[in-house]
């Protein structure tokens, strides 16, 4: 469940969406997770669109909604990372067991907020610019 105070300045559908998601982001185990944060084909047409969507939340008045969820989903799945760090074997925590490289798990986080800004900005965005940032998580997202 999201932070309601964050998600009050979005219209309703957007809200049921992005909720929607992060359940299905919850449902993914972590070892899948860097595939949906692949580096976009083309680096400058995505950084353009990221830049549309950063316009776009403070225009809107969303900047300060879409920083608190990109915040939250960021904390929640850091929290899953350290949780399935020692999962329990028959006798004992395994030590050895690796969530991955903290380089994958920062393009997670940063490849998830993203798609979320995108998708809490959907209603204001040109498709092809909500595409671009969604990227593969769109399997997630309705």
């Amino acid at each position: 469940m999201l932070d309601a105070t964050a998600l009050a300045s979005l219209p309703d559908d957007i809200r049921a969406r992005l909720e929607r998601f992060v359940a299905a982001v919850d449902r993914v185990r972590l070892e899948r997770l860097p595939t949906y944060a692949a580096r976009p084909l083309d680096k400058a047409a995505h950084d353009a669109a990221a830049d549309r969507v950063r316009e776009a939340a403070t225009s809107s008045g969303r900047a300060p909604a879409i920083r608190s969820l990109e915040q939250e989903v960021t904390k929640r799945l850091l929290e899953r990372y350290a949780v399935d760090q020692f999962r329990p074997q028959i006798l004992a925590i395994d030590y050895t067991h690796s969530t991955g490289a903290v380089g994958d798990r920062l393009a997670v986080a940063r490849s998830l907020g993203e798609a979320m800004a995108a998708l809490a900005l959907s209603d204001l965005l040109d498709e092809s610019d909500v595409d671009e940032l969604v990227g593969a998580w769109v399997e997630l997202a309705d």
